[in-house]
């Protein structure tokens, strides 16, 4: 038969010539969780000073940072002159059709007014002509022929109520 923990332990004790009531006790009990006393919990100032310092970046890292800021910096401008571009040549096609418009709108009020100017001559040298009122057109009546009467069936007609 097996010997249980507290055999085994006595037994050791017995070896060490200590005390067996007091480990037996002690094995008996929970093990306590351990509690952080105040001198434990971190404080905010050790924690600052428990953090890594920054790795130093080699030579070869900052001309790679450096290189690629400056073609950063090149695209960021070509981009912007081409916003820039488009947005100048919208400027001019807007600006230039609006001329056109412009231009028409002036070519109609001096058409129109040729064309005032030329009845007015008209009117000074005629009588003014009276207007009047449309005559009506005489509409004919269209006569609809009339339906033919329905003749009566010959045979008898069967009606269900």
């Amino acid at each position: 038969m097996p010997k249980t923990k507290k055999e085994l332990l006595q037994e050791l004790l017995d070896l060490e010539d200590e005390k067996v009531v007091d480990v037996v006790e002690t094995l008996d009990e929970k093990p306590k969780k351990p509690t952080l006393s105040s001198d434990d919990v971190p404080s905010e100032e050790n924690s600052v000073q428990q953090t890594k310092p920054k790795r130093e970046k080699t030579q070869k890292q900052m001309e790679a940072f450096e290189k690629a800021k400056a073609i950063r910096d090149a695209n960021y401008a070509k981009r912007k002159e081409e916003r820039e571009r488009i947005a100048r040549e919208e400027k001019e096609k807007l600006e230039e059709k609006l001329v056109k418009k412009a231009i028409a709108v002036k070519k109609k009020q001096i058409k129109k007014q040729a064309i005032l100017e030329e009845l007015s001559d008209d009117e000074t040298e005629a009588p003014p002509k009276t207007t009047q009122a449309p005559k009506k057109k005489e509409t004919k009546e269209i006569s609809q022929p009339t339906p033919a009467p329905v003749p009566a069936p010959s045979y008898p007609v069967l009606r269900f109520f």
